[in-house]
């Protein structure tokens, strides 16, 4: 059977299945959650046995946004795109990193993101370093200041 994209559907629940296991570890109930459907609907296009739509593409590609769409929608190029900016830190979640595949494309592709990830930390380092120095200076300079006075 083909989907609208004239994809043989099963591909395209494949690579939803993908999507579930590295971003939720293979928990439906998770994967649910966050597409905002039920567990047995989530269940049903990750295993091919419903059709999916346009509506629901764009969905797991706003929920996931690190998806290639071309990924997802056509099996072309890798499955996580390349960012030079990672989320924020309060939005990144940890448990795609519970469980990693033996797949040698997976395990490259959280390499890529730890990069980006302790890309991330340094320039955080870096702006905390600057505001630790800014306070210590300014410290400084007001206990010299009451001394003079």
């Amino acid at each position: 059977m083909k989907s609208k994209n004239g994809e043989n559907k099963t591909e395209i629940s494949q690579r939803i299945a993908e999507i579930k296991t590295f971003f939720c570890n293979g928990n439906n109930g998770e994967f649910a959650q966050k597409l905002g459907v039920t567990e047995q609907y989530a269940s049903n296009i990750s295993n091919g046995t419903k059709s999916t739509g346009q509506k629901l593409l764009d969905k797991i590609l706003e929920v996931f946004p690190e998806v290639s769409k071309s990924w997802l929608y056509f099996g072309v190029g890798e499955m996580l795109v390349a960012t030079t900016e990672p989320r924020e830190a309060e939005s990144i979640d940890p448990q795609p990193i519970r469980k990693v595949s033996d797949d040698a494309q997976t395990i490259a592709n959280l390499n890529d993101y730890i990069k980006v990830l302790k890309g991330r930390i340094a320039q955080l380092e870096e702006q905390l370093a600057s505001e630790r120095e800014k306070a210590t200076s300014s410290l400084g300079k007001t206990k010299e200041e009451s001394i003079l006075q």
